[in-house]
C-alpha cells in the first residue's frame, strides 16, 4: 500500500490515526467513531506513520487492538477485567510452590557445603595420587555448578510467580498464557506433594493447594477470552469479516482445503525428520554432513510453505526487541511447563502405586527410563563441540522453523491459534519420542511452551526468533547442566 499522505489525520484521543481518502486536504476527523471502518481504511500508530490497513492492524498489532477497543469495548474483555482477582488463586499457589522450591535448594545448598567442606573430601584434594585429586576437583566443580544452577532454577521461578501475580493485578490480557501455565503448574506440584507414598492423597494442605492452583487456571481461562477470540469478536463489531474464502486453487480445490492438504504434508514431514536422522546415523554419515540435512530439511520445508501462501509481509513491524522479550520471558514459560509435565506424570505414576505396588512399579520404570535417557542426550552434547553446537544452536532454530513456523501457521489457518497450539506440541512430541521413547510427556509439554510462545511473538514468519530464542536458551541449560 502506497504511503498516504499524513496531514488528513485523526488522533481522537485513542493512540489511533485515520486517513480518510475523501476529505479535503487539510481537514481533519475529531472523532474517530466517525470513520467508516472498512479493511482497507488507513490507520497508523503515529501521525506520521506507521501507515498500514485496518485489517493487518487489527491482526497484528496489539496497541492498535487496545485502541479500538476503547472505541469499542467487548463484553468479555470488560468482564473478565471486573473479575480477574478470581484468577489470584493461580500466582499465589505458584508463589508457595516458589518458597517450598527456595527453601529445598537452601537444605540442598547447604548439604553440598558440608560435603565439600567434609575432612574426607579435603583429604581426596590433597592425594597424593593424581587421579584422586582430578577426580575430587571435577566433582567439586559439579556440585557447586549444580548448586548455582538450583538456585538460577529458583529465581527464574519466583520472576515469573511475580509476573504471573502482576498480569493478574494489572490485567495484562496478552500475557493471560503465564497465568495459565502458574495455575497449571502449581496445580500439578501440589497435587504430587499429596500423592507421594506417605500421603495417598490423604493430605488437606496440599490438597487446597492443589485446588487453589486448579481454581485460578479455571478463572483465567474461562474469563479472560484468548486474543484471536478478542481479534474475531473485534473484527465482527467493526464490519470488518471476510466471509470464508471459496477462492479455487489451481489444484481445483478451495484455498481452505489446500491449506488441510499442506498441513498434513508438513505433519508428515515432522514425523519423518527422526527416521531420517536416524537413517543417516545407521548408514555412518559423518555428524556434519547430517546437521547440515537436519538445517536445510527444516528451511526447505519453512521456506515452501511461504512460497505456497504467497502472503504480503504485514506492514505491522515486530521489534526485534519485543521479539527477544518474548524469547527471554518464554523461557520460564518453560521452565515452569516442564515442571507441570514432569510433576503430571509423576502424580500419575503415584498413583499407581498407591492402587498397588506392582502397577505402582511399572509406571516408575518409565519415569526411571525417562530420566536415562535425558541423562545421556546430556553427557552426548557435552562430549562434543559440534554435539553441543548442534543441540543448542542449529537444532532449536530448525526444529522452530518446521513445527512452528510451518506446521503451526498451516493449523493456525484451518483450525485456530488453540488447535495449532495442541498440533504442532503433539507432532513435536512424537517426533521426539523416536529418540527418547519414554519421555513423550516432558517434550509435548515443551512444544506446547514453544507454541505458546510463537504466538506471543506474533504468530507471522518473524515470530519463529521467538521461540527458536526460547527453544535455544532451554537446550543450552539442559546442556550446561552438570551430569554426575
Amino acid at each position: 500500500m502506497d504511503e498516504p499522505d499524513p496531514r488528513p489525520v485523526a488522533p481522537g484521543g485513542l493512540g489511533l490515526y485515520v486517513r480518510l481518502d475523501d476529505v479535503e486536504e487539510g481537514q481533519l476527523v475529531t472523532d474517530v467513531r466517525e470513520a467508516d471502518w472498512s479493511e482497507e481504511l488507513p490507520v497508523a500508530l503515529g501521525p506520521l506513520g506507521p501507515w498500514m490497513s485496518l485489517g493487518d492492524a487489527v491482526e497484528n498489532s496489539g496497541r492498535v487492538r487496545d485502541a479500538l477497543l476503547r472505541i469499542s469495548p467487548d463484553e468479555r474483555v470488560e468482564r473478565g477485567m471486573r473479575l480477574r482477582a478470581l484468577a489470584l488463586g493461580a500466582p499465589v499457589a505458584f508463589a508457595f510452590f516458589a518458597v517450598n522450591e527456595i527453601q529445598e535448594t537452601g537444605q540442598v545448598a547447604s548439604d553440598a557445603k558440608r560435603v565439600l567442606g567434609s575432612e574426607a573430601f579435603r583429604a581426596a584434594e590433597t592425594d597424593s595420587d593424581p587421579r584422586v585429586v582430578q577426580f575430587a576437583k571435577t566433582r567439586r566443580e559439579k556440585i557447586e555448578r549444580a548448586v548455582g544452577m538450583r538456585w538460577g532454577t529458583v529465581a527464574i521461578e519466583a520472576a515469573f510467580g511475580l509476573l504471573a501475580l502482576l498480569v493478574v493485578l494489572v490485567g495484562l490480557r496478552r500475557l493471560r498464557p503465564l497465568v495459565l501455565a502458574a495455575g497449571a503448574a502449581s496445580c500439578s506440584w501440589w497435587l504430587f506433594q499429596a500423592g507421594r507414598p506417605d500421603r495417598c492423597f490423604h493430605s488437606p494442605r496440599h490438597l487446597a493447594l492443589s485446588l487453589m492452583g486448579l481454581s485460578g487456571f479455571v478463572a483465567a481461562l474461562l474469563l479472560w477470552p484468548s486474543e484471536r477470540r478478542v481479534t474475531r469478536s473485534l473484527r465482527e463489531r467493526l464490519g470488518l469479516d471476510r466471509p470464508p474464502s471459496t477462492a479455487v486453487a489451481p489444484t481445483g480445490l478451495r484455498m481452505r482445503d489446500k491449506d488441510l492438504v499442506a498441513l498434513v504434508a508438513a505433519a508428515w514431514l515432522g514425523v519423518l525428520l527422526p527416521f531420517l536422522l536416524r537413517w543417516l546415523g545407521e548408514a555412518r554419515v559423518p555428524d556434519t554432513t547430517r546437521a547440515f540435512v537436519f538445517v536445510f530439511y527444516c528451511l526447505g520445508a519453512f521456506l515452501g510453505f511461504l512460497a505456497f501462501r504467497k502472503e504480503v509481509l504485514s506492514r505491522v513491524r515486530t521489534s526485534v526487541g519485543a521479539l527477544i522479550l518474548a524469547g527471554v520471558v518464554g523461557f520460564g514459560f518453560t521452565v515452569v511447563c516442564d515442571v507441570a509435565s514432569r510433576t503430571a506424570f509423576g502424580t500419575y505414576v503415584e498413583a499407581k502405586q498407591c492402587q498397588s505396588p506392582e502397577a505402582g512399579q511399572q509406571a516408575k520404570k518409565v519415569q526411571e527410563q525417562s530420566a536415562k535417557e535425558t541423562t545421556t542426550a546430556r553427557k552426548d552434547t557435552q562430549a562434543s563441540a559440534l554435539a553441543f553446537f548442534i543441540t543448542v544452536l542449529a537444532a532449536p532454530l530448525s526444529e522452530e522453523m518446521l513445527y512452528r513456523g510451518t506446521v503451526q501457521r498451516l493449523a493456525r489457518r484451518r483450525f485456530g491459534a488453540r488447535w495449532a497450539m495442541a498440533i504442532s506440541a503433539l507432532l513435536f512430541g512424537v517426533a521426539h519420542a523416536l529418540a527418547f521413547p519414554t519421555a513423550f510427556y516432558q517434550h509435548f509439554g515443551l512444544g506446547l511452551a514453544f507454541a505458546v510462545v510463537f504466538e506471543l511473538g506474533g504468530g507471522g514468519a518473524m515470530a519463529v526468533v521467538a521461540s527458536a530464542l526460547t527453544h535455544a536458551l532451554w537446550n543450552g541449560w539442559l546442556a550446561l547442566s552438570p551430569v554426575f
